[in-house]
């Protein structure tokens, strides 16, 4: 959710998303998409997560490992590739 809040307070300064300032979340919230742009975000699999942490404690057999799970980057209006012109100082507060 913080990164929705970087996308408003962005707006409220008129820094213009994904022009000047790239915005990405972690958690990939059901509002993510819903946003203005739309947020890019990681995508991380909880329920499965929850479900294989559970099933493993209740099989006490199961020997310990690793479990790794895919988290893929669900790429969104809210960020963008820099165009050549972009520079530190458009990131001034005095430029806005």
């Amino acid at each position: 959710m913080m990164a929705a809040g970087v996308l408003a307070a962005a707006t409220e300064a008129r820094i213009a998303v994904p022009a000047t300032l790239a915005v990405a979340g972690f958690d990939d919230m059901p509002i993510a998409a819903r946003l203005s742009p739309a947020l890019t975000s990681v995508h991380i699999p909880w329920r499965t997560m929850a479900h294989d942490a559970v099933r493993r404690l209740f099989a006490s057999h199961l020997t310990p490992e690793p479990m790794i799970y895919p988290a893929p980057i669900l790429e969104r209006p809210s960020t963008a590739m820099p165009t050549p012109d972009l520079s530190r100082s458009a990131l001034d507060p005095g430029r806005v």
